[in-house]
């Protein structure tokens, strides 16, 4: 439970000393993906139905040669 707890309060620390350095301009950080705001406002995070309707999820594999033809593509990739 105490290791949780410092987890939490480490990462809230992080938190507030990045917002506080991009609020002050302290620190240049650029465009990176890290920032908070940027990273929440962005679509892709939270999604709406717009975007999910054109998102496809996965392959549906309906014949061995599929089958065979993703394993020899993906499973080497997968594992090693």
């Amino acid at each position: 439970m105490w290791a949780g707890l410092a987890f939490l309060l480490a990462a809230a620390i992080g938190l507030v000393t990045v917002l506080v350095a991009c609020h002050r301009s302290s620190a240049h950080l650029g465009d990176h993906p890290w920032i908070v705001y940027d990273t929440a406002k962005s679509p892709f995070a939270f999604p709406d139905e717009t975007i999910l309707s054109q998102t496809k999820f996965g392959t549906n594999i309906t014949s061995d040669s599929q089958l065979e033809e993703y394993n020899n593509i993906f499973l080497p990739i997968s594992q090693g």
